[in-house]
């Protein structure tokens, strides 16, 4: 027997160590406990198959996705305890191994991938595993195999261990599984333990290169699971398209997650997509160091962590469609959001049509936000595809008092079916926000598209200042670009100006329908329109629920009129119109 001594801090090690206790440290345990292994090769430490420890009865299953793999499904040798060995086909069914409470089944093959050709999918008995993952690939030389296969063979979404224990719902501990590859080639690990809900313990993994779908959905809905696995990934690591795309959706006990945990600083179109989606253990989010973030790269990464309370460090300064979109939605125990750098919003992305989304619903539902990034400085590098860019950014950010700065923002646009939706709900329901943030620099060229400002304010009944004085004016206005903007705006008592003299066409629908719908305390509207007052429901609802009583003006375009009709240039007295009650008054 060999004992070891395992020392608690450093300091007594040296001192161990000056008293001659010698080394070389101990580097395997291998079972029984008291058989421990120093000074291993490669060799040695490689040398042992994929083993299945059984700790509770049931049934090992190897199968194959579908038909599509008859003619191609992988073929292992298995040895239960010290039986002989024995040899099984995937099928569609799958092959079955009745395994007892204490029984060891250790495996090895000839394959040049598994992927869908063969996995343990839905084995019910209780198990840990070990041993060299090769083993399942080369029966003989699988100690020195350090390299994978690429997914390929006209199956890609099927990589060479796709759903390897997926669904294993009995698996607790693959601690002591060894996977001897840097270079993660596309899809290898995709929902390898997906759905394995007992697994408490991960491998490890060296992520020095990390290919398309590498780890996706590796670990997603292992729900028992609360520390997430080492990875080894540095900052110069390549991190492949969608490569950790929900990596661990679902796992609702993940807590423990480094902040340096995703170092890497070359990231991929959807590296980080949905990663850390409904851990809702997840109080401390890993920083994102990447300065270029292309399109999916962190959407909806922690979407749903409902205990989060501590933001991650975001340096990215360039970002393409969607990237940053749904970020944290529904972090509802989020308090201070990450602050934003000046940022390049790329919207042409090469051989992509995805020119949208980048900043959508980002904070959507962050019910405990008080603190939202300090200002938003954006650069466009094409402001006539930008549709979206801040679409319900804080809806529904109820704790917000004071929005962020926005910058200058200049838009170029041409057409009403370019750049929609930039504004739209982006402060809706933030009930505590007490002032609008100024948005009159924001600026256009050539015309407002449709949506563009829409809801933008809706239901946020503590306000009481404007985001500018007067709306923005523009020769091209398209449809319902101010609808409902300030709707439910309960404490507001004065409107921004419609100086210039709009004449309402076709290209003009539902502008400003329910544009104050609901603001109660509202006193004044100062509107300059021309004409064209009689275009369907541009002003449709627009003074729904003001008061009609007290000291309360509009003030018209001397060119129009008002009467029990709508016209061409004569307004209504009605909740479309002029309300009945107020003092009209013509512009000077």
């Amino acid at each position: 027997m060999i004992y070891f001594h395992y020392f608690d801090v450093e300091s007594e090690y040296n001192q161990a160590r000056d008293n001659n206790y010698e080394e070389p440290w101990v580097s395997y345990i291998e079972d029984p406990v008291d058989r421990v292994n120093y000074n291993m090769t490669d060799e040695e430490r490689y040398g042992t198959p994929v083993t299945f420890l059984i700790h509770s009865d049931g049934d090992i299953i190897f199968k194959c996705a579908s038909s599509t793999f008859a003619n191609s499904a992988a073929t292992l040798q298995y040895q239960l305890n010290d039986d002989e060995w024995s040899s099984i086909t995937a099928t569609v069914a799958g092959i079955t191994i009745p395994v007892s409470s204490g029984d060891t089944v250790k495996f090895i093959g000839d394959n040049e991938k598994l992927g869908g050709r063969g996995f343990f999918k839905d084995s019910t008995a209780g198990f840990k595993v070990k041993g060299n993952i090769m083993s399942l690939l080369n029966s003989t030389g699988f100690s020195t195999m350090h390299e994978l296969p690429q997914a390929g063979n006209n199956v890609a979404s099927y990589g060479v261990f796709y759903s390897l224990f997926e669904s294993c719902t009995g698996l607790t501990d693959a601690s002591r599984l060894l996977i001897p590859v840097s270079a993660i080639p596309t899809f290898a690990f995709a929902s390898m333990f997906y759905g394995a809900t007992s697994l408490t313990a991960t491998p490890t993994f060296n992520c020095v290169i990390v290919s398309g779908g590498a780890l996706d959905s590796t670990f997603r809905r292992c729900t028992a699971l609360e520390t997430a696995p080492e990875l080894n990934m540095t900052s110069a690591s390549p991190i492949g398209s969608g490569a950790c795309n929900c990596m661990f959706y679902s796992c609702y006990s993940l807590k423990n997650v480094p902040k340096n945990y995703l170092p890497a600083t070359g990231i991929s179109s959807g590296s980080y997509n949905s990663m850390f989606n409904e851990c809702t253990s997840l109080t401390s989010a890993p920083d994102l160091p990447a300065e270029t973030v292309p399109y999916y790269g962190y959407r909806n990464m922690f979407s749903g962590c409902t205990a989060l309370t501590s933001a991650p460090i975001i340096s990215a300064t360039d970002i393409y469609g969607e990237s940053l979109a749904g970020m944290f939605i529904d972090c509802t125990s989020l308090t201070v959001a990450p602050g934003l750098r000046q940022i390049t919003v790329h919207t042409l992305d090469s051989g992509i049509n995805l020119n949208r989304n980048h900043f959508k619903e980002m904070f959507k539902g962050c019910v405990s936000l008080v603190t939202p990034p300090p200002e938003l400085s954006v650069t466009l590098q094409d402001s006539m595809s930008a549709t979206s860019l801040f679409e319900a950014m804080f809806y529904g950010c109820h704790s917000m008092k004071t929005p962020p700065v926005i910058g200058p923002i200049e838009f170029n646009l041409t057409a009403g079916s370019i750049s929609q939706y930039v504004f739209d709900s982006m402060f809706a329901f933030c009930s505590a926000m007490t002032s609008a943030p100024d948005l009159s620099q924001i600026t256009f060229t050539k015309g407002i598209s449709s949506y563009f400002f829409r809801n933008t304010f809706q239901q946020c009944k503590s306000m009481t200042t404007l985001p500018f004085s007067a709306f923005p004016s523009s020769t091209s206005v398209y449809t319902s670009v101010f609808s409902g903007m300030f709707q439910y705006c309960e404490k507001l008592t004065s409107a921004p100006d419609l100086n210039y003299p709009m004449t309402f066409n076709s290209n003009t629908s539902y502008i400003f329908r329910q544009l104050f719908y609901g603001c109660s305390k509202l006193k004044s509207v100062k509107c300059n329109f021309a004409g064209g007052l009689n275009y369907t429901g541009n002003t449709s609802d627009w003074l729904y629920g003001v008061a009609s009583s007290g000291n309360r003006y509009f003030y018209k375009n001397p060119n129009t009129s008002t009467g029990s009709t709508t016209g061409a240039t004569q307004w209504a007295r009605n909740t479309s119109g002029i309300p009945n009650g107020w003092t009209v008054l013509d512009i000077t």
